[in-house]
């Protein structure tokens, strides 16, 4: 009965430290698959600012046109190094769904020179200003 017992122990031992040493390979892994994060850099300095190359002007909606508005919303967002941006937020309402209008129009629409960081491409943090007018 004892002999069994050993086994039993032994087999579990060699088990686990299986599992064990698979667990740590595996979150050596993951740790080293992990993207890295990009810095984001801000104009001044020695880094210029990006270059809107297509900016469409975004849709006025009704409601905006009833109320006769016009203005500027001011967005801000993270300008890449491949001339899309993201992360966009309103930094200044306008309202009568101007916003979103300017929000979806620079997200899906606008393309950018990127900013330059010493002469290379960078992620850029930069306020956009969309103007709204009526003819």
């Amino acid at each position: 009965m004892r002999d069994t017992n050993d086994r039993t122990n032994g087999i579990c031992g060699i088990v686990y430290s299986t599992a064990v040493i698979f667990l740590g390979l595996f979150c050596a892994l993951i740790s080293c698959s992990r993207p890295e994060e990009t810095q984001i850099f801000k104009v001044g300095k020695d880094v210029t600012a990006p270059v809107a190359l297509e900016q469409p002007l975004p849709t006025y909606t009704e409601e905006a046109r009833k109320a006769r508005a016009e203005g500027i919303v001011v967005l801000q967002g993270i300008i890449r190094k491949n001339g899309s941006i993201d992360n966009l937020k309103v930094l200044k309402k306008l309202g009568y769904g101007l916003d979103e209008s300017a929000m979806n129009t620079v997200a899906s629409k606008w393309h950018f020179k990127p900013g330059l960081h010493n002469g290379a491409p960078v992620d850029v943090q930069a306020d956009i200003e969309v103007f709204f007018k009526l003819y």
